[in-house]
């Protein structure tokens, strides 16, 4: 339970580094959509479906999206991060990598069939993965780092 409340306070500085430095530089790390593949990893499903509707409500607060996107869509990625880690060798950092690519596609995949659905746009997956390669990257590649850093923090017993 500690290791939760933990990991929740840890939630809302991630939203607060998100939304000042996220901003500001291309290659900051997506350290929310993190935040949910941790706890979909680690935590299991039902927390992490938990965990990431909560920070899918903390994100749709300070985006210019639909509110209702975002929950769904950081739901599907705690349920699909333990589902994954469940399937593979979670301890590993290559898996923990694989796992955050697979959430942020997720992520952009749901964004771009709701702007094409609703907007009637004709935006492409991979467009949108071009123009932010560098996100996608430096997120995919500081998932493991991150994860030892949040796994001392919340001083889990690995």
């Amino acid at each position: 339970m500690r290791e939760k409340l933990i990991l929740l306070i840890l939630l809302f500085g991630c939203v607060f580094v998100q939304i000042f430095f996220g901003r500001n530089f291309s290659f900051f790390p997506d350290m929310i959509v993190l935040a949910v593949v941790f706890a979909g990893i680690f935590f299991g499903a039902n927390f992490a479906a938990w965990f990431g509707i909560m920070a899918g409500f903390l994100r749709g607060c300070f985006s210019s999206g639909p509110l209702f996107l975002d929950v769904f869509l950081f739901l599907a990625i705690g349920i699909v991060s333990s589902f994954l880690a469940n399937k593979f060798y979670k301890y590993s950092p290559v898996v923990q990598a694989f796992i955050a690519a697979v959430a942020m596609f997720v992520l952009i995949a749901g964004h771009t069939l709701y702007s094409n659905l609703m907007r009637g746009s004709s935006v492409n997956i991979l467009y949108l993965a071009a123009e932010n390669w560098k996100m996608l990257g430096v997120t995919i590649l500081f998932s493991p780092i991150f994860f030892v850093a949040i796994k001392k923090i919340v001083k889990m017993q690995v």
